[in-house]
């Protein structure tokens, strides 16, 4: 996981932050203003195999996006998904903008 999942998992989010600093959220196109806003919420829902790559996969994008996230993780490999949400918390993002949902799909994902 050290030598795979982890500098992918961190290539994620350093492309969605350099996306993020260069994408047009207002361009203008003639006598028209397009301006790019968030859809909402995003629903993310992640397998058990390379759980922080996937994880990152979505969650980056979603957030650099502006939309909040509701990730569930796999119940098989819950533990990438937790120690992620650690850190969001300590990178200091506003409650409510990623939440976190564990459980198996029947009883929380169904």
């Amino acid at each position: 996981a050290r030598t795979a999942q982890v500098p992918l998992a961190i290539a994620h989010v350093q492309v969605a932050r350099d996306v993020l600093t260069a994408f047009p959220f207002v361009e203008q196109r003639g006598h028209t203003t397009v301006t790019h806003e968030p859809i909402g919420v995003c629903a993310l829902i992640t397998p058990w195999n390379w759980p922080l790559y996937q994880i990152t996969a979505k969650v980056a994008p979603a957030l650099a996006a502006g939309c909040t996230v509701v990730l569930k993780p796999s119940e098989l490999s819950p533990l990438d998904a937790l120690l992620f949400a650690e850190a969001i918390e300590e990178a200091g993002f506003p409650a409510g903008v990623f939440n976190l949902v564990n459980g198996d799909g029947p009883c929380v994902g169904g």
